[in-house]
């Protein structure tokens, strides 16, 4: 016990030494705690992002082996005219798939596309024009108008989907419901629609109003259309191009009912899957491409946003740590 009662006296002793000691030390560990606070932070901070940050995966028709295809098939053929020139054929993702896959584990929720064209029967489609003076202007079928001279690619753009609040569109607030409500999964198999506000405008159209349109590839077939929303876009047009290239001219409905207009059956062109976890994104795409045709379609995952994240609190827990 002796020693430590000379220790307590060379504390008591020099002061001026002890006192600087002690700041040291309280320095330090501040330093210390305050480094394994930004550390545990940045660790939590990671695993949050985890489960906030979507990670997507498409499936899609497989582009490259669709040109391989249409160059082997240009190469085999005589010296092609315009007329006989091959065409790029991109084939459709069968339904059946993407029920398979939206039952594999590690999925948050998943949606389906199909886009097609339309004329406008009982309403004008906005007219998109290069010249500023012009750009207000409509023309398109409707009372008054002649649906029937519209052009086979049709002047509206039918975008079929399961879910739009799914949609990047919508997720990222480039658009937004104004009025009624959003699709969902109970409006497949209606004819249910939302509308652009510009084009709800144009034609004095509110929610529960119907429209008809006129499918441009199946024969002509009118369709009415029960409005059960309408959304606003902050997306421009660039002023060339098909009506239906104008953001306004872009009409959501259930897949179903974009099947029925495009004419196709058991099939969509593609399907987006968010999955629950990101880094569950490898062994997802792998059990995704058991399931289809690999040579007709592909299966891209995008991470990107969960990536720039995690590389950014990583960094500071680096930072961290060095204190």
């Amino acid at each position: 016990m002796n020693f430590i009662k000379r220790a307590w006296q060379n504390v008591i002793f020099k002061k001026g030494r002890s006192f600087l000691l002690i700041i040291v030390m309280t320095v330090i560990m501040i330093f210390i705690m305050a480094g394994l606070l930004i550390r545990n932070a940045a660790i939590t901070t990671v695993n949050n992002t985890k489960q906030q940050v979507d990670a997507s995966v498409t499936l899609s028709a497989n582009r490259d082996q669709a040109f391989k295809k249409m160059s082997a098939s240009a190469s085999s053929d005589a010296p092609s005219t315009t007329a006989t020139r091959p065409k790029l054929t991109m084939p459709s993702v069968k339904l059946k798939d993407v029920t398979a896959i939206s039952k594999l584990s590690g999925l948050a929720n998943y949606n389906v596309s199909v886009t097609t064209s339309a004329n406008a029967s009982s309403i004008k489609a906005i007219t998109t024009s290069s010249s500023s003076s012009n750009s207000g202007g409509m023309m398109g079928g409707g009372p008054g108008g002649n649906a029937e001279s519209s052009t086979s690619t049709g002047d509206l753009q039918i975008t079929g989907v399961l879910n739009t609040a799914t949609l990047s569109d919508f997720k990222d607030n480039t658009s937004k419901i104004t009025k009624g409500r959003a699709l969902n999964s109970s409006d497949k198999n209606t004819s249910n629609v939302v509308i652009e506000s510009e084009l709800a405008k144009e034609n004095s159209l509110k929610v529960g109003d119907t429209i008809k349109v006129k499918a441009s590839t199946t024969g002509k077939k009118a369709y009415t259309l029960k409005v059960v929303g309408i959304y606003k876009t902050s997306q421009s047009s660039g002023g060339m191009g098909p009506q239906q290239t104008d953001p306004a001219n872009v009409i959501y409905t259930a897949y179903t009912l974009a099947k029925q207009i495009k004419g196709q059956t058991g099939k969509v062109d593609s399907a987006t899957f968010t999955l629950s976890d990101p880094t569950k994104k490898n062994s997802f795409v792998k059990a995704a491409k058991k399931i289809i045709n690999t040579k007709k379609f592909t299966v891209t995952a995008d991470d990107s946003t969960y990536q720039s994240l995690k590389q950014s609190m990583q960094k500071m827990a680096s930072f961290a740590n060095k204190i």
